[in-house]
């Protein structure tokens, strides 16, 4: 600590590296000489951000399985589907699928579909999702969907 405290006060013709080495001694010295309340803190925190990258990598997973199952039903590629205009019926409906079904942002599902600014990816989920329970193509598209996916979980249990 008395290290850490000369460091600082030395620190006006300093080097960058040496407050960040100081920074790292400290850090050290935290984990050494720290309480344990301070020990179980930071073995959340890091415990927490792995559990949010894996549920991440989890989403990203199943929305891969859900754009292959909308090509299996829509008989389309990835690349038409991706082609299609920002609004299409198609991508609206695979956006409120995804939004419904996974923990992705707004902004992850307009990258994924290539479906532009995450606010008009909003917009459009939002709207579609008011708009899935009565006749037009957004809920045809979403129907058709929502029967392959009960299909392949029928055929898988």
């Amino acid at each position: 600590m008395e290290e850490t405290a000369r460091n600082e006060k030395g620190g006006v013709g300093s080097s960058g590296e040496a407050n960040t080495e100081t920074l790292n001694i400290t850090l050290q010295r935290g984990w050494v000489y720290g309480s344990a309340d301070f020990r179980e803190k930071m073995k959340s925190l890091i415990g927490a951000a792995a559990r949010i990258s894996a549920d991440k990598q989890k989403d990203q997973e199943k929305a891969e399985h859900y754009l292959k199952q909308a090509q299996k039903t829509w008989k389309l590629t990835k690349k038409e589907i991706l082609l299609k205009r920002k609004s299409s019926p198609e991508k609206v409906a695979l956006g409120i699928f995804l939004k419904e079904r996974t923990g992705l942002s707004h902004r992850t599902i307009a990258e994924l579909l290539n479906m532009g600014h995450p606010v008009s990816v909003t917009r459009l989920i939002n709207k579609g999702i008011k708009v899935k329970h009565e006749q037009n193509a957004i809920a045809s598209c979403y129907q058709q969907l929502l029967e392959a996916t009960k299909n392949i979980s029928n055929i898988m249990s």
